[in-house]
């Protein structure tokens, strides 16, 4: 009998050993796992966005988002511009470095960040191009040799008898054009077969007015400023002051024909130098040089394309807001 008591308590120690090793073994197991860090969304895509016509390149607009959905940043053309600054309540970019006329599209990736790897969103893009300036393409009846006057490209151009030559601008009875780095004068009387290059179905936005007499840093003695758009052939007046100008007005005008262009020098800056109110049954005369003027229009005279010797005709009621509310010394860009 004890010898049975004996075998039993060993029997039961046995089993107790075992079951304390699987205790433990269910308890020794690894622990659980952390939930994993919860995954970084992209944020929405880009809404509202746009390009805008601006000085040697193009400025884009989008939506603001509303606050919680705020990306960490964007990504402009693949460059990283973070948060960039506001305009009328949306974000702006600028791409510059580009020719006069020259066009890119824009595009924008916004991000949001996981550790140091960045979560795109789809993006949208736009493009546009750079302000223009008219061209007035004239035939060379006369070879010779050209002296350059400014720029850094060579001293010297020759012209051949026949050739087509795009020019930019005219002052002085001479026609403006840059050829390799180099500005060059040509003598009217040396022309022929003069015809214009301009895009009257093209009006530049009052936006796109601001961002390019702002980029250019315009300045006036007054706080009125003037452009006039030969390549649209579109006027426009602002308010304000060197580097905040705002439109005010913008409408369809006629330039100089290309026998005859609005003189606008190298730098394309003239000055409201006087004030006429009717001449040759012509009211609101505002000239910004000898001969030539912004003024109003006879009833036959049609707007939006270049027709006149040299003034800057306009439907009445933008003549008269010039001539009233412009003063003397105020700045006309023709450009």
């Amino acid at each position: 009998m004890k010898r049975f008591k004996s075998n039993l308590a060993i029997i039961l120690a046995m089993a107790m050993v075992i079951t304390s090793f699987a205790f433990v073994g269910v308890f020794a197991e690894d622990p659980p796992t952390e939930p994993p860090a919860p995954t970084v969304e992209a944020p929405e895509p880009v809404e509202g966005l746009h390009a805008y016509s601006s000085l040697n390149g193009i400025v884009l607009l989008w939506d603001i988002p509303a606050e919680d959905k705020k990306p960490d940043g964007y990504l402009v053309n693949g460059k990283d511009v973070g948060i960039p600054d506001t305009y009328k309540g949306k974000y702006r970019a600028d791409i510059g470095g580009l020719e006069e006329g020259q066009g890119i599209a824009g595009t924008v990736i916004a991000y949001n960040l996981d550790g140091e790897e960045k979560v795109p969103s789809k993006s949208k893009s736009d493009g546009n191009y750079a302000v223009q300036t008219i061209r007035y393409r004239v035939k060379i009846k006369k070879s010779g040799t050209l002296k350059a006057h400014g720029g850094r490209g060579p001293s010297s151009t020759y012209v051949r008898k026949g050739e087509f030559v795009d020019c930019y601008g005219f002052g002085g009875g001479k026609y403006i054009f840059e050829r390799d780095g180099s500005i060059f004068y040509c003598n009217k009387s040396r022309t022929s077969k003069r015809t214009c290059v301009y895009n009257s179905g093209r009006t530049y936005n009052n936006l796109e007015a601001e961002f390019f007499v702002n980029a250019k840093n315009i300045s006036s003695s007054t706080n009125r400023l003037v452009w006039v758009n030969t390549y649209t052939q579109t006027l426009y007046m602002f308010e304000g002051s060197r580097g905040n100008w705002h439109c005010v007005l913008y409408d369809k005008c006629s330039t100089g024909k290309a026998a005859s262009p609005t003189p606008t020098g190298v730098s394309g800056q003239k000055t409201i130098w006087k004030k006429i109110a009717k001449r040759h049954g012509i009211k609101y005369w505002s000239p910004f040089s000898e001969i030539n003027s912004i003024h109003s229009k006879k009833s036959k005279w049609k707007m939006g394309a270049p027709k006149s010797n040299g003034c800057v005709r306009n439907y009445i009621n933008n003549a008269y807001k010039v001539y009233t509310e412009c003063p003397i010394g105020t700045t006309v860009l023709i450009y």
